[in-house]
C-alpha cells in the first residue's frame, strides 16, 4: 500500500473519501464526517490530506486540523477489509513526517467512543486522554425556524469586532481567531451570522454546507449578553437557513464540550440531541518518529 497526500481535494476525490467513510460508519456503528479542506489551517502550504491506496483504490485516509503552529488533530479511517495490513501505522507515519516539517510538537489523535478498536489504537500510539466533544443532530422538521429579525449576515465591517468575541469566547490567539472570522466571511460555502443587542456585535455563529449535513460551528455570545435569548435567536436564524441547500432529510450537526452545560440546554431546547461523542488523545510528535 501507498500514501500520496495534498493540500486540497477534487471533487471526485472528496466522493471517494465520503464514500470511504461511509463504509466506515456502516461496519463501526459510527457517525464520522470529515471537514474536507484546511481553509483554517495555520499553513494553508502544509499537506493536510493523506490518502492510503491498495493499487488504484483508495482504501484509507487521514486528515490533519491544524489551526495553531503547535498541535493538529488528526483523523483516520480503513475500510473494514484493508484493516490489519499497516495502513493506519503508514497514514500516521506519512502525517508526522510533514508534522515535523513544520515543526510541530505535539499530535491529537481523534476517535468516536463507539469505535470498537480505539483503545487498542491510543494504546499503540502511547497517547493520552485529554478531552472529549459531543456530536449533536438536530432532524428535520424540528429545524425549521423562523429567522430572527436582529440576526444578519456578517460583513467584512465586523471583523474587529468579531475577532474580538472570538478571542473572548474560545480563548483564541488574535491569528487563530482572525483566521476563523477571515475565512469564513469569504467562503462561498460558510454563512456566517451575527446577532445583535441594543445595535451591538453580541454574538455569532456560522454554518457550514460543504459536506453531505450542515454544520454548526463557531458559536457564541458576548458574556455579558448571556441569558437575554440571544444565543437562540442566533440557533433559531442558523437553522431557518438549513433549508436553503440541505436535503429535506438531513439532519444539521454541532459539537460541544460535555462540561459546557448552558450550550447542552440551549442546543436540546432548539431540537438537537447527542447521538456520538469523540474522545481526543495528546501524544508528543517525537514518541511516533519510529513510527
Amino acid at each position: 500500500m501507498r500514501v500520496t497526500s495534498c493540500t486540497a481535494l477534487d471533487e471526485h476525490t472528496q466522493w471517494d473519501i465520503r464514500t470511504l467513510i461511509a463504509a466506515c460508519n456502516q461496519s463501526d456503528g459510527t457517525y464520522n464526517e470529515l471537514y474536507l479542506s484546511n481553509r483554517f489551517n495555520a499553513y494553508p502550504e502544509m499537506d493536510a490530506f493523506f490518502l492510503l491506496w491498495d493499487g488504484n483504490r483508495l482504501v484509507g485516509v487521514l486528515d490533519l486540523d491544524a489551526d495553531n503552529t503547535v498541535c493538529a488533530e488528526v483523523s483516520a479511517y480503513v475500510l473494514p477489509e484493508a484493516r490489519g495490513r499497516g495502513g493506519f501505522r503508514t497514514l500516521i507515519a506519512a502525517a508526522c513526517r510533514e508534522l515535523e516539517r513544520f515543526r510541530y510538537s505535539k499530535l491529537l489523535f481523534q476517535t468516536e467512543q463507539a469505535f470498537p478498536d480505539r483503545m487498542a489504537i491510543v494504546a499503540w500510539l502511547g497517547a493520552t486522554f485529554e478531552e472529549a466533544e459531543e456530536l449533536m443532530l438536530c432532524h428535520p422538521p424540528r429545524r425549521h425556524r423562523t429567522p430572527a429579525p436582529d440576526v444578519r449576515p456578517g460583513t467584512t465591517e465586523d471583523f474587529a469586532a468579531l475577532r474580538a468575541l472570538h478571542i473572548a469566547a474560545f480563548g483564541s490567539t488574535p491569528d487563530v481567531a482572525a483566521r476563523y472570522i477571515g475565512q469564513s466571511l469569504r467562503s462561498t460555502t460558510t454563512d456566517l451570522l451575527v446577532a445583535e443587542l441594543d445595535g451591538q456585535i453580541a454574538g455569532c455563529g456560522c454554518i457550514d454546507h460543504s459536506g453531505e449535513r450542515p454544520l454548526i460551528f463557531g458559536m457564541c455570545v458576548t458574556p455579558s449578553c448571556r441569558r437575554q435569548g440571544v444565543g437562540r435567536r442566533l440557533m433559531q436564524t442558523l437553522l431557518a437557513g438549513t433549508s436553503r441547500w440541505a436535503p429535506p432529510d438531513m439532519p444539521t450537526a454541532l459539537y460541544v464540550s460535555p462540561q459546557n452545560e448552558p450550550a447542552r440546554a440551549l442546543y436540546r431546547s432548539c431540537g438537537f440531541e447527542t447521538v456520538s461523542v469523540y474522545e481526543y488523545y495528546a501524544v508528543p510528535l517525537a514518541r511516533l518518529r519510529d513510527v
